[in-house]
């Protein structure tokens, strides 16, 4: 799994429509396995979509006096 991240630092209530839109892709690394052969790898596939969401509320973390 990827550690892939985004940290919002504005709600999406003034942005047009109200959402943020992303493109959101995953890579599939294929390969197999056989009782009859040997396996091998197959060439990786991506597909990726559209993904339209709202930030609602945005809330800071303070820790030892420093925002997080």
């Amino acid at each position: 799994m990827s550690g892939c991240m985004y940290t919002y630092r504005h709600s999406s209530a003034q942005r047009d429509q109200g959402v943020f839109v992303a493109i959101v892709s995953v890579t599939w690394k294929i390969s197999w396995t056989s009782n009859a052969a040997s396996g091998g790898s197959l060439p990786s596939y991506t597909t990726s979509t559209f993904m339209a969401f709202t930030v609602d509320e945005l809330q800071a973390l303070v820790g030892s006096g420093v925002l997080i």
